[in-house]
């Protein structure tokens, strides 16, 4: 009877162990090493033409298209895209594992919705959306006084994700 329940206490400090840990990348990998859910990077930078936006979007298999181009309203008010570049490619199963990585690593599913306030200006947002899950960040969240060391770890976290997103692309394209 002893042996049972040093074994149901040991199953159990176990479970809470990895309960504790959270993801890992597999819970964003499938088995045969590309991505469970499409992901994509929109960074938004404001300017005196209009804000430049740049998207990274990556699908499963690897496959991506980076999308960059300043956004114009005319007089009319209607939208237009400027100086629209695009480039695609894929990323081999080494790279989606290395942001499968930093997923995890980063709990990017435990962020908040929001990290930091829009700033009134030239704002800089970066938006991150993977399957359902997706979190905004004003990259000037870091400066933003009294945050608090919740605000400063989670914008430490979602950099640390952005980064893995968009170097890998970058590089490519260089």
């Amino acid at each position: 009877m002893m042996y049972l329940t040093t074994t149901i206490a040991l199953g159990l400090s176990l479970g809470m162990v990895s309960i504790v840990s959270g993801p890992g990348p597999e819970d964003f990998l499938k088995p045969d090493g590309t991505l469970k859910h499409p992901l994509s990077m929109t960074e938004e930078r404001g300017g005196i033409a209009g804000p430049r936006v740049t998207i990274y979007s990556i699908k499963p298999d690897g496959t991506y298209t980076r999308k960059s181009y300043t956004r114009f309203v005319d007089q009319n008010g209607d939208e237009k895209k400027r100086g629209e570049s695009t480039r695609e490619g894929k990323l081999g199963k080494e790279k989606l594992g290395e942001i499968a990585k930093a997923l995890a690593s980063q709990k990017f599913v435990d962020l908040p919705k929001q990290i930091g306030a829009e700033e009134p200006v030239n704002p800089h947002a970066i938006i991150i959306d993977l399957g359902e899950k997706r979190t905004t960040c004003s990259a000037g969240a870091q400066t933003q006084p009294g945050q608090g060391a919740d605000a400063d770890q989670h914008w430490t976290r979602f950099k640390a994700v952005a980064e893995a997103i968009k170097a890998p692309i970058e590089a490519e394209n260089k």
